[in-house]
């Protein structure tokens, strides 16, 4: 077969998940609005709590808390039908742990070509007797880690195929200068992250984008509109996929930190946990909701956050997934 024909074979196949299809009673949808269902602001409540509970006791690395953690993140991965992998690393408060999930919706021929979402799930744990929940920071990021999971299950059980792999990772030791990330970049330069369904290890040529979610469940610090629906993503890369997705959800979108150049050059290079990808040369963004008062501080509590908005969020993340993966 002609190698033109193939890449219009191709480009029908993906255009068809963002078609229409059918439920049994009726009511006909896009394949994105009824991945959107699986996602309710009471999923994103629940997951936020439980990572913000005493059980976790702040998810410092290598505390007990932190293993819980880990396993309430792998176990909710596995529910969603991913395969999941704990890499261990390191740190020097005990060996720190990235929790792995690759969603593979297209088993029969799996891709080859990966798409990384990341959002660190640590915190400062107990300090002087008090608990830090770190509800914003990172347990909304980790919630729609969670939430995009979810989704991509419901892909795979309507039978609708991606065309990337997508590979969510849950990491440590952000509070150990990031640690986490930096055993992330280490395992797919070396070769040692293999992908579970082809045996192949992941490089660099076969990552197409790499999205760090950090700090997404406030509306504390608006955009200049002052709206509280609002979304912010760093990066020169997929801007026009995100405005595209972003068309019937309607979120106030800003593509630098609050107008200053020199902050969205800190925080897109220096601070988030995406950096050291930037640094090696992978296409990254970044999506948050900018940082509040309450953040590093017992006060960054789940009922600081705007769960409904969260929702929105996830939904344009998702999307603008959805449109890279396809």
């Amino acid at each position: 077969m002609p190698m033109q024909v193939k890449k219009l074979i191709i480009l029908a196949l993906s255009l068809s998940i963002l078609s229409l299809c059918a439920y049994a009673q009726g009511k006909t949808i896009t394949v994105e609005q009824a991945a959107r269902e699986a996602v309710s602001e009471d999923d994103l409540r629940a997951a936020v709590d439980s990572l913000c509970s005493k059980e976790f006791g702040g998810r410092a690395t290598g505390t007990q808390g932190a293993k819980a953690c880990r396993e309430y993140i792998g176990r909710s991965f596995r529910e969603n039908g991913a395969t999941v992998t704990d890499m261990e690393f390191p740190c020097p408060d005990g060996p720190g742990h990235d929790i792995i999930a690759f969603h593979c919706t297209n088993k029969v021929s799996p891709p080859s070509s990966y798409i990384v979402i990341m959002a660190y799930y640590d915190g400062l744990g107990s300090l002087n007797g008090k608990t830090y929940p770190g509800a914003d920071s990172n347990a909304s990021g980790v919630s729609a880690l969670l939430a995009l999971s979810r989704m991509l299950g419901k892909l795979s059980r309507m039978g609708c195929p991606l065309y990337k792999s997508v590979v969510l990772v849950a990491l440590d030791a952000h509070y150990r200068s990031s640690q986490g990330s930096k055993a992330l970049l280490d395992a797919i330069s070396n070769g040692s992250l293999k992908d579970p369904y082809t045996g192949t290890s992941l490089s660099k040529g076969s990552i197409y984008a790499i999205a760090n979610i950090e700090q997404i469940g406030s509306s504390l610090s608006p955009l200049s509109s002052g709206r509280e629906d609002y979304l912010i993503m760093l990066g020169d890369y997929f801007r026009g996929t995100l405005a595209q997705t972003n068309s019937d959800i309607g979120l106030d979108l800003s593509f630098d930190y609050y107008g200053s150049q020199d902050f969205t050059t800190l925080f897109y290079r220096k601070i988030g946990e995406q950096r050291g990808f930037v640094e090696a040369g992978y296409p990254c963004v970044m999506f948050t909701s900018g940082i509040t008062m309450n953040n590093n501080k017992p006060s960054d509590t789940p009922s600081t956050l705007e769960f409904p908005v969260l929702r929105k969020r996830v939904w344009a993340i998702f999307g603008w997934l959805l449109r890279c993966a396809s």
